[in-house]
């Protein structure tokens, strides 16, 4: 929803802020990028569940259907220009290799939203074993219980998703794609890993644990 998030990553940005809401903009063409006046605009809530991939599907669909009506104001000459508030410009700059990758010393919510807004490409990355990984989908867990682990440290391997510490909670791997592979759930990746507890997902292909 311009004026906000002008700039190449108007999906990914917002899902890493933890945003709740997007949206599709008309605008006129301006000489600078995404600075134009407003013809039309139609505000999409972002989903808990949404990553860019599901929210980007909404907003192609949302913003064919706003393009029409845009037209059609147009040749009636009834199109309006309004000016964009200045004041609540926001960028949405293109993500730098670093970071893409997790950082485990992170809340679990900010882990997650950065999981959501690289999924299903590129992906947030992380290291298992000296084997890059990229974690595609992931929740935060509320229920807690036992000592608290490291960030990154897998603290529970059962018959749901693998959990592991993060600087503040823990999240639930949901997904995972190991390099090269196509991705698949986290239950089925801890059993043909032969997870255990106490083993950690590290950043920057760091040496962890070893599982002997």
């Amino acid at each position: 929803m311009l004026p906000k998030y002008r700039g190449p990553a108007p999906i990914q940005r917002p899902l890493l802020a933890g945003e709740t809401e997007s949206g599709v903009s008309i605008i006129w063409m301006a000489e600078a990028m995404d600075a134009g006046d407003l013809l039309l605009q139609e505000r999409e809530p972002i989903l808990p569940e949404d990553n860019a991939g599901t929210l980007e599907a909404r907003l192609a669909e949302k913003s064919a259907a706003l393009l029409a009506r845009a037209l059609d104001l147009i040749r009636e000459g009834e199109a309006p220009r309004v000016p964009q508030d200045r004041s609540q410009v926001t960028y949405a700059k293109l993500f730098r290799e670093e970071e893409m990758e997790i950082d485990w010393t992170k809340p679990s919510q900010e882990i997650v939203n950065l999981v959501r807004a690289l999924s299903p490409k590129p992906g947030a990355r992380t290291w298992l074993r000296g084997e890059r990984l990229k974690i595609l989908r992931a929740s935060p867990e509320k229920n807690l219980s036992g000592e608290r682990g490291r960030p990154g440290e897998i603290a529970e391997i059962g018959k749901r998703e693998p959990l592991a510490w993060a600087g503040e909670g823990a999240l639930r791997i949901e997904e995972v794609q190991p390099a090269g592979k196509k991705g698949m759930a986290g239950p089925d990746f801890a059993r043909g890993r032969k997870l255990v507890p106490g083993e950690a997902f590290v950043s920057g292909g760091e040496a962890g644990p070893s599982r002997e």
